[in-house]
């Protein structure tokens, strides 16, 4: 049964300057001049990639900021199957970065960001290969959703149809982009659509060539060139230098980029749709300005006369204009023109000096059935005739009525710069409902899709599927103004200062395992280890139960328990394996009167995006592994951020993590094996200046074992990394279950301590490996060999050298993966790299 508690709403009524967004900012003189240009235009155009950091930044800053155009882009997917430079994130988790920043980088080149419902399943060689995983007709109903709402005249892709971009995906856009140019002008196609959209003709399409990124000296002579190397004097930027910043945002992708100035020409290539007599631009024919959508020049009327109210500070004359402006775009019913709906609103706000947040105090995270306060504060400067009508809170996401919205008839004008706070008071709770979880991770991705509404969310950058909604009800020198904002948590740090983190609704208890992965070698005996915590105002009680594979068994599978407020308690369930046991998944369950919980929670935080919060389902991988071990002590040396040297832990391993200052003062022998962790010797040029002390120490007898890492522009290497040359290369095997052949049959790692066979290779995630060593010096022995279909095989993935008494080991296969997951096979295969004598 719902209960209801009491929700204070503290609503200070202030005079201040402007908000647009939330949170809310000031925009200064030149900023409303860039909003009055958009005003003037109503073209739009849509940059079409496949993933994160594919969109060219430059071109983007240009139309969005010099053109001025409604500026987009469509990725199809988040990221998720990448590399991560800054932590240990990978799959889902890594896509919630990159799609923080792939957002972080648009508030910095003004453009706006779509996704499709695709999966980042990992690099692919070929469209063959990513179609086969993504079923191409859904994402094709996607990219010509996005299409018909977002209404684009020219659409931009990035890659091209002939394989030129190297991964599949790419020319996966490519070739969705052509398709969907047409589809979205076809109402046979995809016409249960067309109750929320309209068929839309984009005029034409480009490829935007990326040939200079590969060869500085290729001949484009024969492409349509632009300038987008200018200077905005309202920005006082350059569009290079805005670019770059915003490029810079792709921190986990190591894309940081120096700021540009000066001439810079892009190039494109005409594909499709109106293409001829261009005359070499590319807008050649096209009416860019706000004609496009009333050729009567009414609309633009008003723009002229608003403006004009601004520079004479008329707010009256300038408020008046808005209104009917407003109006006539409802009456012109473009839905592509909600843009300037919005850009509208958001600049009579502005101008007014109207600022306006509801903070929850605090915590950003409340748990549902609980009490819930806020703090409102609408403050103007500027217009003494502001009066707010009304506030209506809501709760998007609840699933029963149990919120009562606040609606103060009684509010009166507000007094110029003067502080006039009162209190309001209702009962209510926060509501039953979903978790508040990003909306595309609120079911397992299915057949590398994610499960979400193909109406209501495609195309959407962020939003999560329990928010709570605050609406400010206006009259602004009579004219009636509707504002609405997300209610966040706001807190002030001592160093950084304020600080504003999104709100979150959770359930009253979390369930944590402490381990991802939980292992019973040969049959052991293991534990389970549960955090339980309440987020609740109040003590409840619950039966805390397991779910194991079959043929495991747990001595306490159900366990009661109570929990006072924000009470934090272990568990512990005692596991034995059978000797039939198989790896599968263990899921913990917790109950109580009010319903069943079987999520935890965990945060994301890295300071150039927001404090992400995921809900991650309460289960871990149970493997059982038959497993033979020798070694006790090694070291591991972290590099871009993985989760192997856990991994080792597990399996009982007394790893110790060495940091430069431990690697220049530690004797190194006291350990029988180093691990170099992924991409090491990219993030830390301190290593390469110490090589000789890891070449004395194989030559001594100790073992080096460095997993992947790259040399490129990206992650260039200082020096060689091994005892003896060889090449990185960027070969890789992407099919996880590809063949996988032993070269030399009788080598001690495919031996000892365990004997390595296929069935060691089964059940791999995302792919074999990546960055292959190639060119390789006649002292390393290359151990396998695979090859993605149609290909030759490739002997890369792993080599050893005798160096003195000792070994060094170079490897690509993907153990960062492997080893989370809990790949049995994966764990006997490194063990035994490790255990190389």
């Amino acid at each position: 049964m719902n209960k209801k508690f009491l929700l204070l709403i503290s609503v200070f009524v202030f005079f201040s300057l402007i908000g647009t967004s939330q949170p809310t900012q000031s925009l200064n003189k030149a900023e409303i001049e860039q909003q009055f240009n958009k005003l003037r235009k109503g073209a739009s155009v849509l940059y079409l990639a496949a993933h994160p950091d594919d969109e060219n930044t430059r071109l983007i800053s240009y139309l969005a900021n010099d053109l001025c155009l409604r500026t987009g882009y469509l990725s199809l997917t988040r990221g998720d199957g990448g590399q991560n430079l800054i932590g240990p994130e990978q799959g889902t988790e890594l896509g919630v970065i990159r799609t923080r920043e792939l957002m972080a980088a648009r508030m910095k080149d003004g453009g706006e960001q779509f996704f499709t419902r695709a999966y980042d399943f990992g690099f692919s060689k070929s469209p063959t290969e990513t179609f086969a995983k993504w079923n191409k007709e859904e994402i094709l109903y996607d990219v010509v959703f996005v299409i018909r709402k977002f209404q684009p005249d020219i659409i931009f892709t990035r890659f091209a149809t002939d394989g030129s971009g190297g991964h599949g995906h790419h020319t996966a856009s490519a070739l969705l982009a052509e398709e969907a140019f047409i589809a979205a002008a076809d109402p046979t196609k995809f016409p249960e659509q067309l109750t929320s959209v309209k068929i839309w003709k984009t005029n034409r399409l480009f490829h935007n060539s990326t040939a200079r990124f590969f060869n500085p000296n290729a001949d484009l002579s024969h492409l349509i060139k632009l300038d987008v190397g200018t200077f905005n004097k309202n920005l006082g930027k350059s569009y290079g230098e805005i670019a770059a910043e915003s490029r810079s945002m792709h921190k986990s992708q190591g894309f940081g980029s120096a700021l540009q100035r000066g001439e810079q020409f892009e190039y494109f290539k005409p594909i499709m749709g109106d293409t001829q007599n261009l005359n070499n631009n590319i807008f050649s024919g096209l009416e860019l300005s706000n004609k496009q959508f009333d050729p009567s020049g009414k609309y633009n009327s008003f723009v002229d006369k608003i403006y004009a109210a601004w520079q004479k500070n008329d707010l009256k004359e300038l408020n008046l204009q808005i209104d009917q402006a407003k109006k006539l775009l409802v009456q012109l019913g473009k839905a592509a023109n909600f843009n300037h709906f919005k850009l509208l609103e958001n600049l009579q706000i502005s101008i007014n000096g109207i600022f306006l947040e509801s903070t929850i105090e605090k915590s950003p995270i409340i748990a549902k059935g609980d009490s819930l306060y806020i703090k409102t504060f609408v403050i103007s400067r500027l217009n003494p005739n502001v009066e707010l009508k009304s506030i209506n809170l809501e709760q998007i996401g609840a699933i029963d009525n149990c919120f009562e919205r606040i609606n103060k008839k009684e509010f009166n004008s507000l007094k110029m710069n003067t502080n006039i706070p009162f209190t309001h008071s209702i009962k209510t709770i926060l509501c039953q409902g979903s978790n508040g979880n990003l909306y595309w991770l609120k079911n397992q991705p299915q057949n590398s899709l994610f499960n979400q509404d193909k109406v209501k969310q495609i195309g959407f950058d962020y939003g999560q599927d329990f928010e709570l909604k605050v609406s400010y009800n206006f009259l602004i020198d009579g004219h009636e103004l509707t504002i609405t904002r997300d209610a966040f948590h706001k807190q002030v740090d001592p160093e950084k200062g304020e600080l504003h983190r999104n709100f979150v609704a959770t359930n009253p208890i979390q369930l944590e395992l402490l381990n991802d992965v939980i292992i019973s070698t040969n049959a052991s005996a293991t534990t389970c280890l549960v955090k339980v915590k309440s987020s609740s105002q109040f003590s409840s009680n619950y039966e805390v139960s397991i779910e194991i594979p079959e043929n495991w068994k747990c001595s306490n599978p159900i366990q009661k328990i109570d929990l006072a407020s924000e009470e934090e308690k272990i568990l512990q369930f005692d596991l034995m394996s059978t000797p039939k046991a198989k790896t599968g998944s263990l899921k913990v369950i917790a109950k109580n009167k009010i319903g069943v919980f079987q999520t935890g929670i965990k945060e994301i935080k890295y300071n150039h995006i927001p404090t992400q919060v995921l809900f991650p389902e309460a289960k871990a991988q149970l493997v059982y592994l038959d497993l033979k071990r020798n070694k006790k002590k090694i070291a591991y040396i972290p590099g871009a951020g993985d989760e192997v040297s856990n991994c080792l832990k597990l399996i009982n391993y007394d790893v110790t993590e060495l940091n430069n200052e431990k690697l220049a003062k530690e004797d190194l022998t006291q350990y029988e094996s180093i691990i170099f962790g992924v991409r090491a010797f990219n993030t830390n040029e301190n290593l390469s200046k110490m090589k000789q002390k890891f070449l004395d120490y194989m030559k001594n007898g100790g073992t080096i074992l460095v997993q992947y890492n790259t040399n490129s522009w990206a992650g260039p290497l200082q020096s060689d990394i091994g005892p003896y040359k060889f090449k990185i290369t960027r070969d890789r095997v992407t099919d996880e279950n590809a063949s996988v052949n032993f070269v030399i049959k009788d080598h001690q790692v495919l031996n000892t301590p365990n004997k390595i066979g296929a069935n060691d290779f089964e059940n791999w995630i995302q792919e074999r490996g990546i960055y292959y060593a190639g060119d390789l010096d006649s002292n390393y022995q290359s151990i396998l060999s695979m090859s993605d279909p149609g290909e030759k095989p490739n002997s890369g993935s792993l080599i050893i050298a005798n160096y003195g008494k000792g070994h060094f080991i170079y490897t690509g296969l993907a153990f960062f993966r492997q080893l989370p997951a809990g790949v049995p096979g994966a764990y006997r295969l490194f063990v035994n790299l490790i255990e190389l004598k």
